[in-house]
């Protein structure tokens, strides 16, 4: 690789924070509290309006469609800073939407590993690939669109404790 070239996407040691001295680390922390409450708040959001399943109707068929924004902030949050950055509040997110949800604690400390594991499925392969964020190249929003569904399969174990546990037929919806 040659000097200046892009090698995809890196990060800030989040021990970082740790160094309040300088206002950039500063309003960088704040940022990322922000960011992590709405992750928090739109997790709580989620589960009380049941944002799981919605039913749309496509032709003959109905396809039930998840809406779970903590996973788009932890993706970003990753995507930017890093991937702990985005693993703490997609962990925390998805702990207290199993909670309200209706699981279980041990069943919420699994469940809640699924947005980590897709966030770092899809960071760790943008910088394996050096895939740039912007997605600027149509090679790049290909494989980001790859990664996005083999990271969304991988993390499918929270969607079926959530089926489990809620006594859903998954070919009935």
């Amino acid at each position: 690789m040659r000097a200046g070239e892009y090698a995809g996407p890196s990060w800030w040691p989040i021990k970082l924070l740790r160094e309040t001295g300088h206002a950039g680390v500063r309003r960088l922390g704040l940022v990322w509290l922000t960011v992590s409450a709405a992750a928090f708040v739109l997790a709580i959001l989620e589960a009380r309006l049941d944002w799981s399943g919605i039913p749309i109707q496509l032709g003959e068929a109905t396809v039930g469609l998840t809406v779970y924004p903590p996973l788009f902030l932890a993706l970003l949050l990753a995507i930017w800073l890093g991937p702990l950055w985005g693993i703490i509040p997609g962990y925390a997110a998805g702990l207290v939407s199993g909670l309200i949800g209706g699981l279980t604690v041990p069943q919420s400390l699994i469940f809640a590993c699924a947005t980590p594991v897709e966030v770092l499925i899809v960071w760790g392969t943008m910088v394996l690939l050096q895939i740039h964020p912007d997605l600027p190249r149509n090679r790049d929003l290909a494989l980001f669109a790859g990664i996005g569904l083999v990271a969304a399969a991988a993390s499918s174990l929270g969607g079926l404790i959530w089926i489990e546990v809620h006594r859903l037929d998954v070919l009935s919806g």
